[in-house]
């Protein structure tokens, strides 16, 4: 005990070392546990980026890679097949058999030495396309003079004791073409007048009730004969020899191209008259698809033309391709413009809506048309036309027909409704597409635009437009010289 008290010190000293030691080699062990639990994480991957290392590139996850981008680039031409087949649905070009073979009329064939045959052959196949595409509107038309004079001849002769008919008819045949112009006019006077024509309207005898009984007669049966008046004719004079000029009061005429002398066509020529083919088929079906749909649910107390949605195609203009360019000299501002290919399009204004112009992926064309139509079967014909193809509605003018007589629309409120739209054509289609492996034309998708003039006048107002392989085409002079020729370029005489 003696011990203890005098050493006491150092035996407390000697027991805080020891549970201090002990204390130490306890927390140390502990920590170095957490330490080795936290860092296995960190060990695992650095042995997982050793064996990769060790092992080379990850084949299985480079392939997986791989094919998900093959996947996206088949899903991305299944579509734009897709869209080119739908955009050239039903838009076959022109054929013609020279010599023995067949030749489409585009794309333009170098090494075809017969052109001039192809073009002169075009006019009347262009006709004849434009003459089954109106038959499908299941059209009527407007009497003739021939037609109203034969039925106020049978008018009055059944009218008339039966020994008095033979002579009447006599009398009738010798009468010469000025008299019965004369009394035509002294008929239809009275209805003239009303029109505002500035016509006397002052004959107002027998002749004057039979001419109009006869009118009467006549309009009501013609718009029996179809679904829509739709008279190709109708903006020419006819033959007033023959007597049978039509009876139209009201302005425009089914659009018909090519009215120049058939040698005088250039490849430029056929080829608006082509585009305008393709787009005119697109705005007859939708006139059939609407009149189909609403003759369907009618109550049938109506017929003819008094039973559809679209009374009267009154005409389609074409108007051409659309280009984009600097507002003025030196502008920022792009402006949409028609291509230089036509001048007489040239008091039509591009409308600035969409602000779409050819480019490297599509090409724009404009057109508008005309019709008569009750307003609550308007939007279905938009909607009808835009389910056609890549239709855009940019521009509707809605004003009331000018009255007329000789045509029969029914007991529906009608307007004059004037549709100015746009059609994207992939070009793909129309300029061709161009396989980078095979370094050719695809033989399903040929380069159709001619060069000349059509692709030099896209490059003169807008190069970016042009891709690369049009660029390349034969005829088409180095991008190099737009701005030299767009400055001193003076306008096309027309061929």
């Amino acid at each position: 005990m003696n011990f203890l008290k005098e050493n006491l010190f150092l035996v407390i000293t000697a027991a805080v070392v020891v549970v201090g030691v002990s204390a130490g080699l306890l927390l140390g062990k502990s920590m170095g546990s957490q330490s080795d639990t936290d860092s296995k994480p960190y060990i695992s991957k650095a042995k997982e980026i050793n064996s990769l290392a060790s092992h080379g590139v990850n084949k299985i996850g480079v392939e997986a890679k791989k094919r998900r981008v093959e996947d996206m680039r088949y899903q991305a031409e299944t579509v734009a097949d897709t869209f080119l087949r739908r955009n050239r649905r039903g838009c076959e070009v022109l054929s013609f058999e020279i010599s023995g073979q067949t030749v489409p009329a585009f794309p333009v064939d170098p090494e075809f030495k017969d052109r001039e045959t192809l073009r002169q052959l075009f006019p009347e196949k262009y006709r004849r396309e434009i003459a089954s595409l109106l038959k499908t509107l299941k059209r009527t038309v407007p009497p003739t003079t021939k037609e109203i004079d034969e039925e106020i001849a049978r008018i009055t002769a059944s009218a008339m004791p039966a020994e008095k008919k033979e002579e009447k008819i006599k009398h009738t045949s010798s009468v010469t073409m000025s008299e019965r112009d004369r009394r035509e006019r002294e008929r239809f006077g009275h209805m003239e007048a009303r029109r505002g024509t500035g016509r006397p309207s002052n004959v107002m005898d027998v002749k004057s009730d039979v001419g109009r009984q006869a009118l009467i007669n006549l309009v009501v049966r013609q718009s029996e004969k179809g679904w829509i008046y739709a008279d190709e004719e109708q903006g020419k004079t006819g033959d007033s020899s023959r007597g049978d000029s039509r009876m139209t009061t009201d302005d425009g005429a089914m659009h018909i191209a090519l009215k120049r002398n058939m040698l005088d066509y250039s490849d430029d020529d056929l080829w608006m008259a082509q585009v305008g083919l393709w787009v005119q088929k697109d705005i007859i079906k939708a006139i059939n698809l609407t009149n189909e749909q609403v003759r369907e649910t009618a109550s049938g107390k109506q017929t003819g033309v008094a039973a559809s949605a679209v009374k009267r195609l009154m005409n389609i203009d074409v108007r051409g391709f659309v280009l984009g360019g600097p507002a003025d000299s030196g502008a920022t501002t792009t402006m949409l413009r028609y291509a230089n290919i036509d001048s007489a399009k040239g008091d039509k204004t591009p409308p600035q809506l969409t602000g779409r112009a050819c480019n490297k992926l599509y090409d724009v064309v404009h057109y508008d048309f005309t019709v008569v139509i009750p307003m609550r079967h308007l939007l279905r014909l938009q909607r009808n036309l835009m389910a056609q193809n890549y239709h855009t509605i940019l521009e509707v003018s809605i004003i009331r027909p000018v009255q007329s007589d000789v045509h029969y629309y029914g007991t529906d409120s009608v307007m004059k409704v004037t549709i100015v739209g746009e059609m994207l054509m992939l070009t793909d289609w129309t300029r061709g597409r161009w396989d980078k492996e095979t370094k050719t034309w695809d033989k399903d998708y040929p380069p159709l635009m001619p060069v000349e003039d059509f692709l030099k006048d896209i490059r003169d107002m807008n190069p970016d437009a042009l891709r690369d392989e049009d660029n390349k085409r034969k005829g088409l002079s180095p991008v190099i010289e737009t701005k030299a020729k767009t400055k001193t370029r003076s306008p096309r005489r027309r061929r």
